[in-house]
């Protein structure tokens, strides 16, 4: 398992990623959020279900979803600057960015730890799915709001 998330689940992404790239590029960039996070939103939804029904083919699942939605993320990392920037600096985007997640980064492991050790792995899981639908739908009326702005 750990082969297939460490390898195989990012040697996926680095392949799909230039054709999400692709179908991206075509895209609002809110709707390549609202995919690619409800893609995401299957991943933990797959390792909750593995762990519950112990299932070895619905945590290599997870990790399918996982590669997906990584591979919009990615896109949407790259391009997400530039389309919030358009004339503005987009260096000022980018760093703001990168600093949030940096505090994500330092924060996340920390609770997720927390959470871990007082509550259990479905619990972080399904925390992670709301998450991971909060963002979805975040993106997706934020995306509505902004073309209505235009």
């Amino acid at each position: 398992m750990g082969q297939a998330q460490g390898i195989y689940a990012q040697l996926f992404v680095m392949l799909v990623s230039p054709f999400a790239g692709v179908i991206f590029d075509r895209i609002n960039i809110w709707k390549v959020g609202t995919m690619s996070f409800g893609v995401l939103l299957f991943y933990p939804l797959m390792f909750s279900l593995s762990a519950v029904f112990l299932s070895k083919p619905l945590a290599y699942a997870g990790l399918l979803f996982f590669s997906l939605g990584m591979s919009g993320a990615n896109v949407l990392w790259n391009l997400g600057t530039i389309g919030l920037s358009k004339d503005r600096d987009s260096f000022f985007y980018q760093g703001f960015h990168v600093s949030l997640a940096g505090l994500r980064g330092f924060i996340g492991p920390l609770l997720g730890y927390f959470i871990l050790s007082r509550f259990g792995v479905i619990t972080v899981f399904n925390i992670a799915i709301m998450l991971f639908a909060a963002a979805s739908i975040g993106s997706l009326i934020y995306g509505f709001m902004r073309n209505r702005e235009l």
